[in-house]
């Protein structure tokens, strides 16, 4: 009834031609009568039996036209799609509608215009093959671990010694003024702050640091241009600091009793092997996730498909907005950030859409991969990954997690994360040029310890079972020779023995 033919492709951008039927034209002009029919009430005639003549007369024959097209045209793009296996990305354009006769008694042809996914030809991913980083967790590694967790536990107690020095949580006056005129949003009184973190305004922690209690001191220093308030941006200020009082972070002893305060282990030699474990998975995920990264790249390279100039557009303005975004949560203006940048908007946007047409490569080729080999996430895979994005972000509700399950914004978002992430790990599997060992070494030492243990119990065991089966097998005196004489018998015959 329908058939279609692409006439043309400007960069994904496809023109199909569309051939209805003559059969399927009269059966969509009889419907449209039919539905046209049961809408209008026609003087001297049933809902729906006027015929088609007179119902013209009475609305026009446009009216039943549109009724039609809207009838037949759908359906007719709907099968042209399916007999050119093209994917829409957008919804068509359709062009020819305004000249169709539908009474010419000849099949309608009209042509939809639409971005489709383009056709990605795969390079051999099977044939990538690549090494991993392999490396190993040191004792400087672990030790490296243990002496951040001190300095999570780390207190800060009073000290005696009256200089300030990096490290040390110091409590003091900071007053600031501009020629001459206090600023109270530039400072600070008894106030406690870390010296060598950071945490204040440019120069003043170097000011700080070498200071003696009690003893003030003067500094100056411009003001960032990218600081909150506007009329202080890059003004010079003056700042009075006065330092009060210091404490020093104390930490605590690396032993036993620490490392009980760390997860299920008893001794500081546990602690270590599990940190050594957990960093030995860590970087054996690393590794792997870097390969798969790589093998990807590659592939995209070895692949051929053109992105469609709709998706690189819609990428190149997703960034766009994204940036936006970042410079806005970073406390800066969008002019200043171009300014800072020394680029217009328009020039801003120009250097993203340049690298737009690779990112869409890269997600093109990875759902080539994910249908190829059949990796694309089910149902139940996205709802967890849902629940995952949502409980991430706090402790809601079962209701809202289930509405947010069912939000199919949040649904495609959670997909295409785990579609990335099971194109990722099948690459990580198919182009390892070592894949056996792709293994945690301390896993597979845990495993090996616990399966020689479970041996060793098994043959324990095996042993005490056959000891006592000898035991239950050994013959009796009975067994061995005469039988036992009854208790009178014996003693009667000791009876007899001393007659004699």
């Amino acid at each position: 009834m329908y058939k279609a033919s692409v006439v043309d492709n400007d960069q994904g951008l496809v023109t199909l031609e569309i051939v209805v039927s003559k059969d399927a034209v009269r059966q969509a002009l009889g419907s449209a009568v039919h539905r046209v029919g049961q809408r209008v009430s026609v003087p001297g005639f049933r809902r729906g039996k006027a015929p088609r003549m007179i119902l013209e007369n009475y609305v026009g024959r446009e009216t039943i036209y549109d009724e039609a097209i809207r009838d037949v045209v759908p359906k007719a793009y709907a099968e042209a799609l399916r007999e050119t296996d093209l994917t829409p990305l957008e919804d068509p354009n359709f062009e020819g509608l305004e000249e169709l006769d539908l009474d010419s008694g000849e099949p309608l042809t009209f042509r939809a215009r639409v971005t489709v996914k383009p056709e990605v030809k795969l390079g051999d991913y099977k044939a990538i093959k690549l090494d991993r980083e392999k490396r190993e967790v040191t004792d400087a590694d672990i030790d490296r671990v243990l002496e951040n967790l001190r300095d999570r536990r780390g207190e800060f107690v009073p000290t005696e010694r009256t200089t300030a020095q990096s490290g040390d949580l110091v409590t003091v006056d900071i007053q600031a003024s501009v020629d001459g005129e206090p600023v109270e949003e530039l400072s600070v009184h008894d106030t406690q702050v870390p010296v060598g973190m950071g945490y204040l305004l440019e120069g003043i922690d170097d000011q700080i640091e070498g200071m003696t209690i009690g003893e003030p001191s003067e500094f100056r220093a411009v003001i960032p241009e990218d600081f909150g308030i506007d009329e202080l941006r890059d003004v010079e200020a003056t700042f009075n600091i006065l330092v009060k009082d210091i404490k020093v972070k104390q930490l605590p002893e690396l032993d036993d009793e620490f490392a009980r305060d760390f997860g299920k282990v008893e001794t500081l030699e546990e602690l270590r092997k599990d940190i050594r474990h957990s960093m030995a998975h860590r970087l054996l995920s690393d590794a792997r996730l870097d390969l798969a990264e790589r093998a990807l790249d590659a592939l995209v390279t070895t692949s051929e498909v053109e992105p469609p100039k709709l998706l690189v557009e819609q990428e190149a303005d997703t960034v766009f907005e994204r940036l936006q975004h970042r410079v806005e949560e970073q406390g800066l203006a969008w002019e200043q950030y171009l300014e800072a940048k020394d680029q217009s908007e328009d020039d801003a946007y120009q250097e993203i859409l340049e690298l737009a047409p690779g990112a869409v490569k890269k997600l093109l080729v990875t759902e080539a991969l994910a249908k190829e080999e059949n990796l694309f996430p089910t149902a139940d895979e996205v709802s967890i990954a849902v629940a995952q994005m949502i409980n991430y972000m706090g402790a809601p509700s079962r209701e809202v997690v289930q509405k947010a399950i069912a939000d199919p914004g949040l649904r495609q978002a959670a997909a295409e994360g785990v579609l990335r992430d099971k194109v990722l790990e099948y690459l990580a599997q198919t182009c390892d040029s070592d894949p056996e060992s792709a293994v945690c070494q301390e896993c597979a030492k845990l495993e090996a310890e616990a399966k020689a243990e479970a041996e060793k119990a098994e043959a324990e065991t095996e042993g005490e079972v056959a000891e006592q089966a000898d035991g239950a097998a050994e013959p009796s005196s009975t067994e061995e020779g005469s039988e036992s004489p009854e208790p009178e018998e014996a003693g009667s015959r000791e009876g007899e023995d001393e007659d004699n």
